[in-house]
């Protein structure tokens, strides 16, 4: 068995799998609930498969999606966020001595693949906000829970695994004894994503939807009464034929 595969990366990987598994079940209790039926039948299936088991409450009721007070306050701190986030990419975000004695400082930008994560992260986090304004609905509250639990869920586990350099210096993956101080980056950021976490576990229950009209039914012409026919002076031929022999009327007559 190789040397990473223990303890120590067994719970990284349940790190990354609680941070995506609770917004999931957010958002399974949300749209169960939004398609009346009952709350634990979207909680169940969005904890234990994590964003996959909301494919179990893809119906759900059409209409005219609107945002009430839960939904506009994560609107506005997804968007708070994303500010703080791009703000971050230009901080330092670690700094320190290395075991060589030489001091580092790092920031997102110095390494491609953090930076590609924190520019998707902060596009990701202003563009879901302008999203929600303009009504997106559900598919952009997904979008957005999903980027940041799973980016969230990146920088938790690396931390746990590595410590706060080990995104930024190889001896700290090495496991060598460095001297490691968090940045203002580091701070702002990590304020930037408590924010957008708990933003995201709260937009879902602010996610409603207006029925649309029932369309109008065509009323059907009802048939009128016309009374009984009228006659034109004529009595109708009796069924048992006429008699004019002697103007007496004998039954089989007309047979």
């Amino acid at each position: 068995m190789t040397d990473w595969l223990n303890a120590h990366f067994f719970t990284a990987v349940v790190i990354f799998y609680l941070i995506n598994a609770v917004p999931s079940a957010m958002f399974g209790i949300a749209l169960s609930r939004r398609s009346g039926r009952p709350w634990w039948h979207g909680l169940l299936p969005a904890f234990f498969l994590p964003w996959f088991g909301l494919l179990f409450l893809k119906n759900q009721p059409s209409g005219e999606p609107r945002n009430t007070g839960p939904a506009r306050y994560s609107m506005v701190m997804l968007f708070v966020a994303g500010l703080m986030v791009l703000v971050s990419i230009w901080l330092p975000w670690v700094s320190g001595t290395g075991a060589d004695g030489q001091p580092f400082v790092y920031s997102p930008n110095e390494v491609v693949v953090i930076a590609i994560l924190i520019w998707v992260l902060a596009l990701g986090l202003l563009l879901s906000s302008i999203g929600l304004l303009f009504r997106g609905g559900v598919p952009v509250a997904l979008a957005t829970g999903i980027l940041v639990a799973v980016i969230g869920g990146i920088l938790a586990a690396s931390t746990y695994l590595f410590g706060p350099a080990g995104l930024f210096v190889d001896e700290a993956r090495s496991g060598a004894e460095i001297t490691v101080y968090i940045g203002p980056g580091g701070w702002v950021a990590l304020v930037a994503l408590i924010t957008a976490y708990v933003s995201v576990l709260v937009l879902p229950f602010g996610l409603k939807v207006r029925p649309a009209p029932a369309p109008p039914q065509q009323e059907l012409p009802q048939p009128q009464w016309q009374g009984p026919p009228q006659s034109n002076g004529q009595q109708p031929p009796s069924p048992w034929g006429t008699g004019q022999g002697n103007g007496t009327q004998r039954p089989g007559a007309t047979w």
